[in-house]
């Protein structure tokens, strides 16, 4: 068993932590394989003077879609895809700017609502050109003394409220487009989680290459059924830890445990 991590977020999209940041927690780890896999957002690869030697880094992506006729989410991780291609730079910057439209309404509606807020609370991020998230909101307000944790009764009354409205995402299929399309290695992201394993058929008929087997919030029996359907798919299998840093509604350290010959069959396709 080796200790990888290929799904965590950084401060490019909703994780609190930046690359150095997670280099420096990847090394306390002892973690030799990694992906920053940013929501709907590539930030660049780590510049190599961050990177020990023994620290390999593979491009990745969190693509955000869904299964709009069994309406469930499906996320789709990507790793070593084309970074400068067309059709991705279009994807990046329209769901930018969509999630920057968004969260200007959310804090106008919070403003007007009287909550203790304001844009200069943003301005590192603004300032910046990074994406706000509602994490970034509810932190503000922790900050304030307005609620005690991000994810908390308030967080989860703006929910009922329709203060945080779920951005419109694009089906799978047009994700395994996108993806294939750039050149990526495709990998079905925490299948227990938003129970896509139904969608499993159709997406190995469009492409898809592996499975998220081993994640943080999947259990035993969940691994075992994801192995199940690698191997009847003749998947490649990956893991990781979907590390948010404090923007994390469970809380954890990156990286999971995953058998040898998975994560030599992912370098090996990698490398091909």
């Amino acid at each position: 068993m080796m200790k990888i991590d290929l799904h965590c977020h950084s401060h490019f999209s909703d994780g609190s932590a930046t690359f150095k940041d997670i280099v420096k927690l990847l090394v306390n780890e002892n973690i030799k394989h990694f992906s920053i896999t940013d929501h709907d957002f590539y930030g660049g690869k780590l510049n190599a003077f961050f990177l020990p030697e023994n620290l390999t880094n593979y491009r990745g992506i969190e693509i955000s879609t869904k299964d709009y006729e069994r309406n469930k989410k499906v996320h789709l991780l990507g790793y070593e895809f084309n970074p400068d291609h067309k059709r991705l730079k279009e994807y990046t910057k329209y769901y930018f700017n969509l999630r920057k439209v968004n969260s200007i309404n959310i804090i106008n509606r919070l403003i007007k609502d009287g909550y203790p807020i304001e844009f200069d609370d943003f301005a590192y991020r603004i300032n910046n050109n990074l994406p706000i998230y509602k994490q970034h909101i509810m932190e503000k307000l922790v900050n304030k003394g307005y609620t005690d944790r991000i994810y908390g009764g308030l967080f989860y009354d703006f929910r009922k409220q329709g203060v945080f409205q779920e951005l419109k995402y694009i089906s799978y299929q047009e994700g395994m487009s996108l993806l294939k399309d750039i050149d990526a290695l495709i990998f079905l992201a925490h299948p227990a989680i938003y129970n896509s394993f139904d969608v499993l058929p159709d997406l190995v008929n469009i492409g898809l290459d592996g499975i998220e087997a081993y994640h943080k919030r999947h259990n035993e029996n969940d691994i075992k059924l994801s192995l199940q359907y690698a191997e009847k798919y003749k998947l490649l299998v990956s893991g990781g830890s979907d590390y948010h840093g404090s923007y994390s509604n469970l809380p954890g350290r990156l990286g999971v445990e995953v058998p040898d010959e998975y994560i030599k069959n992912f370098i090996k396709a990698i490398n091909k």
